[in-house]
C-alpha cells in the first residue's frame, strides 16, 4: 500500500515537471508564433534534440525548416503535456556560435536561448570588409 502511494505521488511530480517544461518552451513559442503551413522545399527530421534555456528536450522535437519558418513540432509526450506546434519566422532567430563539434548551434528566439541541430539553421552571415562598408551605407541612409 505504501509503495502505491509513493508511485502515485511520483507520477504527479513527473507529470508536473513535464508540463512545466512544455509550457516554458513550447508554450511561450506557440503563443508568439502559432503553427503555419510549410512551404516546399523543406527539410524535416523527427525525434531531434534541442535545449531551451535550462530545459533539455532530448529526442522530443520534430524539426522542419523551410524558406519562411523554422517549424518545431512537439513529440507525443510533450503534446500530452499541452505543447503545441510553433512556426518561428527566420527574421526572429539570431544564430550564434557552433557547439559540440559543430553538430549544434546556439540561437536566440526573442529572449529564449536555444541550442538546435546545426542542420536546421543557416550559417550566420559574416560581414565581408571588402564589400560591406558600414560608413558608406550610413552615408547612403542619411541622404
Amino acid at each position: 500500500m505504501l509503495v502505491a502511494v509513493f508511485l502515485t505521488i511520483d507520477l504527479f511530480i513527473v507529470a508536473a515537471v513535464v508540463r512545466s517544461a512544455a509550457d516554458a518552451t513550447f508554450g511561450v513559442l506557440s503563443r508568439r508564433y502559432p503553427a503555419a503551413p510549410t512551404t516546399p522545399p523543406s527539410v524535416r527530421r523527427n525525434f531531434a534534440s534541442m535545449k531551451a534555456d535550462w530545459i533539455n528536450l532530448g529526442y522530443c522535437v520534430h524539426i522542419e525548416a523551410d524558406a519562411v519558418h523554422l517549424h518545431l513540432y512537439p513529440a507525443m509526450i510533450l503534446r500530452w503535456a499541452g505543447a503545441r506546434t510553433a512556426s518561428i519566422p527566420w527574421n526572429r532567430i539570431q544564430i550564434g556560435r557552433a557547439r559540440f563539434f559543430g553538430g549544434y548551434r546556439e540561437a536566440t528566439i526573442d529572449t529564449l536561448n536555444v541550442l538546435l541541430p546545426a542542420w536546421c539553421l543557416p550559417e550566420p552571415k559574416v560581414p565581408d570588409p571588402a564589400t560591406d562598408n558600414p560608413d558608406e551605407s550610413d552615408a547612403a541612409a542619411r541622404r
